[in-house]
């Protein structure tokens, strides 16, 4: 996707020590029919081995714009700020 687009879609997911359901989450939006959106991740300063994962995914598909936290924002904290990054349009 071009960086510079803004897209129709923006798939938001804020992540807090999510590693072993990170594989199955991020495959099941990624596997989606239409695939003309982004997929703005959010990890909120995770303390398990979610920040290796993700940087893994964000580097196989450029649909992924990861973000990092280096201070947990908490759910609703990271749930803002993880929408805060996303472009498409409200």
């Amino acid at each position: 996707m071009n960086s510079s687009a803004n897209p129709l879609i923006s798939v938001v997911m804020p992540v807090y020590n999510a590693l072993p359901f990170l594989d199955d989450s991020i495959s099941s939006i990624l596997q989606q029919t239409f695939r003309e959106f982004e997929f703005v991740i959010f990890n909120d300063a995770s303390t398990d081995n979610s920040t290796a994962r993700l940087r893994e995914w964000a580097a196989r598909d450029p649909r992924i714009c990861l973000h990092e936290s280096n201070q947990q924002l908490g759910l609703s904290g990271s749930s803002n700020a993880v929408v805060s990054h996303a472009r498409a349009a409200i």
